[in-house]
């Protein structure tokens, strides 16, 4: 009886929508999408990767999160098939012995436009965390948009980052890099995901 009067008085100082500060957002690898663009004095490579797959564990109320998001390589389209070929082998970033490019999320800082409307929450941030390629890690930070809906259990996330090759060992042919293809890659997402609180 005395626990069941606890719990009642804890339900009405503490509300539900306190208690609920976290959330599980799944990838929809179905919808989601990473886009690079590979910027050159020859050449500009633009592409995109497909079945982006993942999970993120945010804080709603304090806006940060950790998680883990990766494609797979050999989903990485030019629209070049003989660069997509290059792309994956040996040379480059090597498909067959590293299959995914991940990254992964350690924690969301300067976070700001802030928008809480019932069950809403939109915000944009900085997201900190590593990228791995070609097998390698390096540290990496990322722009990054959010945006949602708890109750429709609903979110889209829109990250913007910069992957430098030479970070992860990426060497290509002999003179390539820097002439045909980008020594940074520029990167964009957009990521959507189920919430389940």
């Amino acid at each position: 009886m005395k626990f069941a009067l606890k719990m009642i008085l804890l339900a009405l100082v503490f509300p539900a929508s306190a208690m609920a500060q976290d959330a599980a957002l799944e990838l929809d690898a179905s919808r989601s999408k990473i886009s690079f663009v590979s910027t050159a004095p020859a050449e500009k490579i633009v592409g995109t990767a497909e079945d982006v797959s993942g999970t993120v564990k945010l804080n709603l109320e304090k806006l940060d999160g950790t998680g883990k998001l990766s494609f797979p390589v050999e989903k990485m389209n030019t629209g070049n098939k003989l660069r997509d070929k290059h792309l994956v082998g040996k040379d480059w970033l090597n498909a067959k012995a590293n299959p995914t490019i991940t990254f992964e999320l350690t924690s969301i800082t300067d976070t700001k436009d802030v928008k809480r409307e019932g069950t809403q929450v939109e915000f944009t941030g900085t997201a900190n965390g590593n990228v791995t390629v070609n097998g390698v890690s390096a540290p990496s930070k990322a722009e990054v948009k959010v945006k949602l809906d708890t109750a429709k259990n609903i979110a889209r996330i829109e990250p913007t980052f910069k992957v430098k090759l030479a970070d992860h060992k990426v060497e290509g042919k002999k003179g390539v890099v820097g002439d045909k293809v980008g020594e940074t890659i520029d990167i964009t997402g957009v990521l959507y995901a189920k919430v389940k609180k």
